[in-house]
Order: structure tokens, then C-alpha cells, then sequence
């Protein structure tokens, strides 16, 4: 199946980096979609004349390495399982294939918009520095609040964008999690699809469009919140817990979609 998928990857006209400026969204509404890696390479197909795919020296399916950070007391994570209203994750990404990292930071507000704010920084920062600290006091609460390492997680991911300028999605697949030494990296089937919007308005969008055909319908999902669910006995996550039970069942083939 991955060469099914890299060789519907190569069909894509490709965009640059430069040229995705007018689709950063970093003020935008978020739909995720998660779906069994058999249907991939079909719904690539169809879609693909309306979408170009983000291409960096020659390649096209990029790995990523995120660590994400919380309090002491976890209250990121608590506000996200809450379902609590100007949420947070912060986090240090490293797109690996171009070696830049970021401190990110996204917040969840009223309305199921997302607001993501990021700056440089030399690495993934297992110790936030002074600089990321006072970055994190012009956007969150928490720059006189110790922040700790959670979690790891390592993905591959393609970047696709529509012809239209409307819309970015990325495919997100090998999705692994790693804690204080547990390792949970048996998502090999899984895709999560992530589409970024500035508006609700989603009529126009092939992509949609297409998993409504499958039977697959948005919702919510992190992988921040999974993978400390997965790796953590003692964090209460019972509203997660569904969640998990169904994934599974996608990544095991029992199911083909999740309708979030």
C-alpha cells in the first residue's frame, strides 16, 4: 500500500513552499477525517486534479517529530478532555526533511476556530529556553508557568492544497507515540486527514466531497490527547476512551472510517 500511495503522490502537480503562503491559515477552522489506509490511493485518485501537492527537493511525503508540553497538573490536556473553550497545546516541531523546528503553539477559541501562532528555534527543546518562554507570554497564560515534556509523536505527512487557494489538508500516516520509554507505534493503518479552512463554508471542497462518498464525516481528534491516553494509566481520559476503542478497530481493518 505505501507504494500505491507514493505513486499517487507523483500524479499531483506540485507546489512550493513560497507558493503556500496565501494558504498558511493560521487563523482557520479544522475538520479532521480518519480512514483506513486501503482507501487512500482512491481517494487520492479522485481528487486529484483539484489539489497540487507540496513538493520539497523532490520530495513529497515528509516526516515530522513533535514533543508536546503540559503542566505539572496537565491542565492542556484537561481542558482538551473537558471540552473547555480557549484551550491550548504547545509544542516543538521538527519538519526533518528541511531541518527547521518550531515552537507552535495552537488555541482552540469559541466558534471551532484555531489559532496557531509559531517562532523558530534551534531544535526541539526538551527545556523550553527564556526566549520560548516570554514567546508563550504574548499568547498563552502560561509563561510564569513551568511547562514540561509530555510526549513525543512522529508521523509521515503529505501537504495537499486546492487549485482554488481555498483550502489546505494534510495526510497524516505511521503515527507514533512515545513517553518515558513506552512506545505505542502500531498505526500503521491509520490515516488522519486534516482539512484547514478560513471559513465553515465547505460546499466547494472536492476533498469533502469525496469522503462523503466513503461515508466519512469530520470531527475532532488530536493525536496529542491519543497518544498520552494510550501511554498513560493514571491521566483520566474517559471521554477518550471511545475514541481509541474505534481506532483501533479501523487500524485492525474491522472498520474503514471513523464518522467522528
Amino acid at each position: 500500500m505505501k507504494k500505491e500511495v507514493e505513486k499517487m503522490c507523483l500524479e499531483f502537480e506540485p507546489i512550493s513552499l513560497s507558493e503556500m503562503d496565501d494558504v498558511m491559515f493560521m487563523d482557520r477552522i479544522e475538520t479532521k477525517f480518519l480512514m483506513h489506509i486501503d482507501l487512500l490511493p482512491l481517494v487520492l485518485k479522485t481528487i486529484q486534479p483539484k489539489y497540487k501537492i507540496l513538493e520539497i527537493d523532490q520530495l513529497r511525503i515528509f516526516p515530522y517529530s513533535t514533543l508536546y508540553y503540559d503542566t505539572k497538573e496537565n491542565s492542556m490536556f484537561q481542558g482538551h478532555h473537558n471540552g473547555k473553550f480557549y484551550r491550548y497545546k504547545v509544542r516543538c516541531r521538527k519538519y526533518v526533511s528541511c531541518d527547521l523546528s518550531f515552537l507552535e503553539i495552537k488555541e482552540k477559541t469559541t466558534g471551532d476556530r484555531t489559532i496557531k501562532n509559531r517562532v523558530k528555534t534551534d531544535g526541539i527543546e526538551t527545556t523550553l529556553s527564556e526566549r520560548s518562554m516570554n514567546y508563550l507570554g504574548q499568547y498563552t497564560p502560561f509563561q510564569n508557568i513551568p511547562l514540561e515534556p509530555k510526549i513525543y509523536t512522529d508521523f509521515s505527512r503529505i501537504t495537499l492544497v486546492s487549485k482554488d487557494m481555498q483550502e489546505r489538508a494534510t495526510i497524516d500516516q505511521n503515527v507514533h507515540f512515545l513517553y518515558n520509554g513506552k512506545d505505542h507505534s502500531l498505526y500503521d493503518k491509520l490515516v488522519i486527514v486534516e482539512l484547514k479552512r478560513k471559513t465553515f463554508s465547505c460546499a466547494s471542497s472536492t476533498l469533502i466531497k469525496t469522503l462523503r462518498q466513503y461515508g466519512i464525516t469530520g470531527g475532532g481528534i488530536s493525536k496529542y490527547c491519543i497518544g498520552r491516553s494510550l501511554l498513560e494509566d493514571d491521566l483520566k481520559s474517559n471521554n477518550f476512551k471511545q475514541d481509541i476503542r474505534t481506532i483501533n478497530k479501523i487500524n485492525d481493518g474491522k472498520y474503514y472510517y471513523f464518522n467522528l
